[in-house]
């Protein structure tokens, strides 16, 4: 049985244990943001990598003016969050929705949060905050506890992906090589640059779970989301279709491709690129696949 869950943010739904889903592997997509000034409920589903069994993970009801979610991400035993704090506008809540609970666990909080996203274990979460309110910008890896145990950078950065083992999170190149691919070692906090320059990406970059990969929309040639190497190796332009932030599929084998319609997955096996349909309701605009 699902159980339901309150939490203290105005937070209320279930959590599905569907463990037939849970082997297919899942998408965790959400509802589209309000058309208008007065935000919606959001909706957290889950589907499978085929687009059947959908669920609805959680729903997060507004308690001002601004949009609950900020980010969510599927991890062992649940989901990491991150939600607008009701009292402090420039405070973010990490929070964890555990598999049939029936609360929702904040974990810390984050003034000027910029960017998020846990490790493959979900043990550690990397953030980078941004100025003015929060002061120094970081870009750190903390425990669960929201205690900082590697600093990577003073830069507010977009986080593009762990790799698949827990070692690496790729981002921005500090300082003078910004605009650079690296690769920041979470044990010692070093940053090795590669090859592939993203001055002309137009959408954040995302980086394949085993980190072999980059997809972004790009600036300049035929419009369309250019995938490369890590190296700097073209691959593949998807002439004609782009979105925000690609998702890749566990085994590499998929892009999927959200966007304010159907959603498109390219099979890297096929070579083709189609629509994605779901038995969920609302357009599917994916947040990970895991």
């Amino acid at each position: 049985m699902a159980a339901p869950i309150v939490g203290g943010l105005g937070l209320v739904g279930v959590v599905q244990t569907d463990a037939a889903t849970q082997q297919a592997g899942l998408i965790l997509y959400r509802s589209p943001a309000s058309p208008t000034a007065e935000p919606n409920v959001v909706h957290l589903w889950t589907t499978d990598g085929t687009g059947r069994n959908a669920h609805e993970v959680i729903s997060l009801k507004p308690t001002d003016k601004r949009d609950p979610l900020i980010g969510a991400y599927l991890v062992p035993g649940g989901v990491i969050l991150a939600t607008t704090n009701a009292k402090d506008g420039n405070m973010t809540d990490i929070g964890f929705v555990k598999r049939g609970a029936t609360r929702i666990q904040r974990l810390f909080g984050v003034r000027g949060l910029y960017g998020f996203r846990p490790s493959p274990d979900g043990q550690e979460i990397a953030y980078s905050r941004s100025l003015p309110n929060a002061g120094k910008p970081l870009f750190v890896i903390a425990r669960r506890d929201g205690r900082v145990i590697q600093t990577l950078s003073h830069m507010a950065v977009a986080i593009f992906n762990w790799s698949r083992d827990g070692q690496r999170l790729f981002s921005y190149c500090p300082t003078v090589r910004r605009r650079e691919l690296c690769s920041y070692s979470a044990t010692t906090g070093a940053s090795t640059a590669t090859s592939l320059d993203l001055r002309n990406a137009a959408s954040t970059p995302s980086v394949s779970p085993v980190g072999t990969k980059v997809a972004f929309d790009e600036k300049l040639g035929p419009a369309g989301e250019r995938i490369y190497t890590v190296k700097g190796a073209f691959v593949r332009n998807l002439v004609g279709h782009a979105a925000a932030f690609a998702v890749w599929s566990p085994d590499e084998t998929k892009l999927l491709l959200p966007g304010t319609g159907d959603p498109l997955v390219f099979s890297f096996k096929t070579k083709r690129l189609n629509s994605f349909a779901h038995n969920g309701p609302a357009n599917l605009l994916a947040l990970d696949w895991r």
